[in-house]
């Protein structure tokens, strides 16, 4: 009875030891370094002389963590997480950071910027209607996002490809108007037109 005993417990000594021994195995594992930057998002676009704001985060590997950003452009670097830049120049921008840990292990995330010059715009036409139908004339309104000039052409053939100005190809056009004082809201009405006619038109504006 004593021996039968004595073997049990040299054998639940045996395996606390062996229990003890796998422990420290997975206090040593590590997860791989990653970083990100989460603002601003990738393929935004900024504009010249604001600031924009950084961050990013950094997580695994073993901390503390270096975080150095590239602006490109021929701006200063910088070696905060959370810095902030402005640019002077409008273009693309690819904006790259490195982090590194204690252990020189190193990650690097990228992210393209555009950079818009809002002080020199380019004239933009949108809200195109056409207002006012009937047999022998119609209507056409549209909006610039700076004061030009208003002038239609029109044609009853369709112009996928153009042709060189003033007309491009269309076979009509009316007069420029808006010519003085120019506007952002232009109306052009053209009359004279034929009765179950299809028509094609653009509508032409000039700074």
């Amino acid at each position: 009875m004593f021996n039968k005993f004595a073997q049990i417990l040299t054998f639940s000594l045996v395996l606390a030891i062996v229990v003890s021994s796998v422990v420290p195995v997975g206090v040593l594992a590590q997860t791989a370094l990653v970083a990100n930057i989460t603002a601003p998002a990738n393929n935004s676009t900024v504009t010249v002389g604001q600031v924009v704001n950084f961050t990013a985060t950094a997580s695994g590997g073993t901390s503390p963590y270096a975080f150095v950003w590239d602006f490109g452009a021929g701006l200063t670097g910088s070696i905060s997480q959370n810095p902030s830049q402005t640019f002077t120049t409008a273009g693309a921008r690819t904006i790259t950071l490195v982090v590194t840990d204690i252990n020189d292990v190193s990650v690097t995330q990228t992210i393209n910027l555009t950079v818009a010059d809002t002080s020199n715009p380019t004239l933009a036409i949108s809200n195109i209607r056409i207002e006012n139908v009937t047999t022998s004339g119609a209507t056409l309104k549209w909006t610039t996002n700076l004061p030009s000039t208003s002038r239609v052409i029109y044609d009853t053939q369709s112009h996928s490809t153009l042709g060189t100005a003033p007309n491009y190809d269309y076979a009509n056009s009316t007069a420029t108007s808006d010519t003085a004082t120019k506007v952002t809201e232009h109306t052009v009405t053209l009359s004279g037109l034929s009765a179950n006619t299809q028509y094609f038109f653009r509508v032409i504006s000039e700074e």
